[in-house]
């Protein structure tokens, strides 16, 4: 099933030839097959029909009639945020970025399934929309499958460590990690402070520009510098997951620069420690995977955490440095994420969190931003606007 496009479909709603409503029962109908893989924990049906109804004729904003997925881990007024738990509080108001999407017209079909706490790269409960044997990858996974099987043209999600990007580009959609404060993160559960991103998933780059600049962003120039990184730096990556990324990076310039480092796989264990331990001194947690993680972090001295950040800044100032003011094309995925009955304990599910984020994650702490897209290529820079307008720039996979 082809994932709808957002810029399509706003496109029609502008000039009238398709009706909120009509674009609402369009993805209704392809609700079945978004939950027969496990993308929504919660589906407000009479809700967004009462939304529909409520607009008017004219379209008011950008996304006006627009249906929009929610992360569970994002506070949408009247329905539960469970955080990826068997059970949440009712949410009182909207998240900022909830509130926002309405005002530009967008109407909320759901609460879509995560990771407990985001703390996780797999979505358990969830399958991949072409394999259901198979983790979508996490932890916004239920936002990427709701864009994967049409039932929605734009996803709300989190990024933590690759949580928006990782299971976008398993998908076949497309993953941007927004910058840090780039909207006010009240409503949206924090996990650890130093790392934690909005994120937009969508079917390709055009939507998410659209998406982007009906949020008030903008689309900048295409960067001069190209920048690509050893094999060395990247670690064991699948050989056709490396030559999607060398194209992708021949297409923006005839001359990308290949740096010899640094390495992303040096990030992942002061990014663990750091992530675990803020997250530790916030929540419990009701999973054998969570409450692992949770454990690790308890454990570290306030020595280890700060020798940790100390680390993660100096990789991230190297990061920083071998982007400059252009962009660094990379794979999104080592590989493809497990089948299910390939992680059948914690100690699986955590190694493969750990391979999952290994070159997504690094972005966070280094203070950059990310897109990736269906061909499973990430785009990193240190402005959105630069990273959407090379994406722009890539041939269709």
């Amino acid at each position: 099933m082809t994932a709808p496009s957002l810029t399509a479909i706003t496109r029609c709603l502008a000039d009238g030839t398709v009706s909120p409503l009509d674009v609402l029962e369009g993805c209704l109908a392809r609700l079945p097959h978004a939950q027969a893989h496990g993308a929504f924990v919660v589906v407000d049906e009479r809700g967004a029909r009462r939304a529909a109804a409520r607009l008017p004729a004219e379209p008011d904003g950008p996304l006006h009639g627009v249906p929009v997925a929610v992360k569970d881990l994002i506070d949408v007024a009247g329905l539960p945020t469970a955080l990826g738990r068997s059970r949440g509080r009712v949410a009182e108001r909207d998240a900022t970025i909830v509130a926002r999407l309405r005002a530009a017209g967008a109407i909320v079909l759901g609460k879509t399934r995560t990771d407990e706490l985001g703390l996780g790269a797999l979505t358990p409960g969830a399958g991949h929309p072409r394999d259901v044997s198979r983790s979508p990858g996490g932890s916004s996974g239920g936002s990427a499958i709701a864009v994967a099987t049409g039932a929605a043209p734009l996803a709300l999600a989190t990024d933590t460590a690759g949580s928006a990007r990782i299971p976008a580009a398993a998908c076949g959609v497309t993953g941007l990690c927004a910058p840090p404060g780039w909207m006010p993160a009240d409503g949206v559960s924090v996990l650890a402070p130093g790392f934690d991103r909005l994120g937009l998933i969508t079917a390709a780059p055009t939507d998410a520009a659209t998406a982007w600049t009906a949020l008030g962003g903008a689309i900048g120039s295409p960067p001069e510098r190209v920048v690509t990184l050893a094999d060395e730096a990247l670690g064991r990556v699948e050989p056709e997951r490396l030559e999607a990324a060398r194209e992708a990076a021949r297409q923006l310039t005839a001359r990308p620069l290949e740096l010899p480092g640094p390495s992303l796989a040096d990030f992942g264990v002061p990014r663990a420690v750091v992530i675990t331990a803020e997250a530790a001194s916030r929540h419990d947690a009701e999973t054998a995977a969570a409450k692992a993680q949770l454990a690790a972090g308890a454990a570290h001295s306030e020595a280890e955490v700060r020798a940790a950040r100390a680390r993660l800044d100096e990789l991230g100032a190297a990061l920083r440095a071998a982007v400059g003011d252009g962009v660094l094309v990379t794979p999104a995925l080592p590989s493809a994420p497990p089948r299910w009955d390939e992680v059948p304990d914690v100690d699986a599910q955590l190694r493969a969190t750990g391979r999952l984020t290994r070159l997504c994650g690094p972005v966070n702490p280094a203070g950059l931003v990310a897109i990736t897209v269906p061909s499973g290529v990430q785009l990193v820079a240190r402005a959105t606007e630069t990273a959407l307008a090379a994406a722009l720039r890539l041939r269709p996979a």
